[in-house]
């Protein structure tokens, strides 16, 4: 029982490092666009 929940928690932590990383990835690029487009 308790390898199971060991399994489970490693693959939730493995999405939720993936989300994370997206979003920053999505905020970085949400953010360049914007000071782009300031000093143009």
């Amino acid at each position: 029982m308790d390898r199971r929940f060991e399994a489970l928690d490693q693959k939730v932590d493995r999405h939720l490092f993936w989300l994370v990383g997206i979003q920053v990835a999505v905020l970085v690029a949400i953010v360049g666009t914007l000071v782009g487009s300031y000093y143009k």
